[in-house]
């Protein structure tokens, strides 16, 4: 994960800190920026994803679908938010039948 401040010259930061983003990726397929608030995290809903992107052949209605998810639980911080996000895959994958992508592999150079 790799974490960015959003506001370094807000006057808001001088007041417990500006936001911040936070990128993160798992092994799914999925690469999810995620908006910190000040309140992170002590509030709930005080982190939420401001992009969500699918690598190798991700629906958009499933990501779609996911980002729902994670909304209506109001997580208080990035990790809750990829808990979350992972243990919905599976549910989804075991209940719905949903196929996860697989990750392209580049071809293998000729063995001599």
């Amino acid at each position: 994960a790799q974490v960015y401040d959003i506001e370094t010259n807000c006057e808001s930061a001088q007041f417990g800190g500006a936001e911040q983003e936070v990128v993160c990726a798992i092994n799914e397929g999925i690469t999810v920026a995620l908006r910190l608030t000040v309140d992170c995290p002590l509030v709930p809903g005080s982190v939420y994803i401001s992009e969500l992107f699918g690598v190798g052949g991700w629906e958009e209605e499933k990501l779609v679908a996911l980002k729902k998810v994670v909304e209506e639980r109001r997580c208080k911080g990035p990790v809750e938010v990829m808990e979350v996000m992972v243990k919905e895959i599976r549910r989804r994958r075991h209940e719905e039948g949903w196929a996860i992508p697989l990750t392209p592999s580049l071809p293998r150079g000729r063995k001599e």
